[in-house]
C-alpha cells in the first residue's frame, strides 16, 4: 500500500527505491508521539531516513531544499 502510494519513491528525496533498499518511516517519530498508523507510515532511502533521525517530516524537507 505505502509502496503504491508513494509510486516506489522515497517520500522525502524522491529517489526511485524499486532496486535500492529502504526503511518504513514515521512521519512524526513515534518517540514524539507519532502514532502507529498507515497515516504516519512512509517509505524512505536509507540516506534519508538516517538523516531524519528522530525529527519531523518537515524538518528533512527543508533541509533537504536549502541544499
Amino acid at each position: 500500500m505505502l509502496w503504491e502510494r508513494q509510486n516506489a519513491r522515497c517520500a522525502y528525496c524522491c529517489k526511485d527505491l524499486r532496486a535500492l533498499p529502504y526503511h518504513i518511516d514515521h512521519i512524526i517519530p513515534h518517540s514524539r508521539g507519532g502514532p502507529n498508523t498507515l497515516a504516519n507510515y512512509a517509505i524512505a532511502c536509507i540516506r534519508c531516513n538516517v538523516t531524519k533521525k528522530d525529527n519531523p517530516a518537515l524538518d528533512l524537507v527543508i533541509r533537504l531544499l536549502t541544499r
